[in-house]
């Protein structure tokens, strides 16, 4: 092996290495980022400031969404939430300001009251919840995404 050939090798091993360092570093700080809790995901929104009640497995039928996660107000119910979930009545806070799109989609909800602090319900929020009977808008949503 030459000595052009060694030098290409360790620089490609040192390239190796720093992104490996970079992207081991990224994940780290995404995992600081999100909480689970009642087996739900929760994430750390870009405002470092609050939460969205991300995506939720558990054969539980009514859930209760938090007001806060470690001392920072839950704002928004993320995107595909309840999708395809057992899940058949959601207490939500009013610390929600968003329902995101697919958040109970294809969901087993029967009903829901959403508080007045709602002000954007995303595209197909209830896209195929067959069992869904009632749906009480205590507020003035002022969004309603179309897909």
């Amino acid at each position: 092996m030459n000595i052009s050939m060694k030098k290409f090798i360790v620089f490609l091993v040192s390239i190796i290495l720093l992104f490996s360092c970079i992207f081991s570093s990224a994940c780290a700080v995404k995992r600081e980022e999100e909480v689970v809790i009642n087996n739900t995901r929760c994430f750390l929104n870009e405002d470092k400031k609050s939460y969205t009640y991300g995506y939720y497995h558990s054969g539980e039928k009514e859930v209760v969404i938090p007001s806060k996660i470690k001392g920072l107000k839950v704002t928004a119910i993320g995107q595909y939430c309840f999708d395809r979930q057992s899940v058949e009545k959601v207490t939500i806070p009013d610390t929600i300001k968003y329902i995101e799109h697919g958040a109970f989609n294809q969901s087993k909800i029967k009903s829901i009251e959403i508080p007045e602090s709602v002000v954007s319900l995303g595209y197909d929020a209830f896209l195929d919840c067959r069992d869904l009977q009632s749906v009480v808008i205590k507020g003035n949503i002022t969004t309603i995404e179309s897909g």
